[in-house]
């Protein structure tokens, strides 16, 4: 998907700029412009990219937003609540 925000119910993400992102459980793939992205997800405390703790710029109950530098990436939540 390629966009600014996408929400499905406590899932999803917004962003500064428009991105691409694919994620399936806890792990995919970002394209970015350099922007700063929400990821809401249920338990997450943090993300990683490129398998390194991004620095978090703010963070709340399910969400948190980091800058994701410009070019493709891979995401993940490392500290999320069970899934099934």
């Amino acid at each position: 998907m390629k966009g600014n925000s996408f929400r499905d119910g406590l899932e999803g993400f917004t962003s500064t700029g428009s991105v691409a992102l694919y994620v399936t459980d806890t792990s995919g793939k970002i394209s970015s412009p350099g922007t700063d992205v929400t990821f809401f997800f249920p338990g997450i405390t943090s993300v990683n990219l490129n398998g390194n703790p991004a620095t978090t710029l703010d963070t709340g109950a399910n969400w948190v937003t980091v800058h994701v530098p410009i070019g493709e990436h891979t995401v993940e939540f490392p500290a999320t609540g069970v899934l099934n």
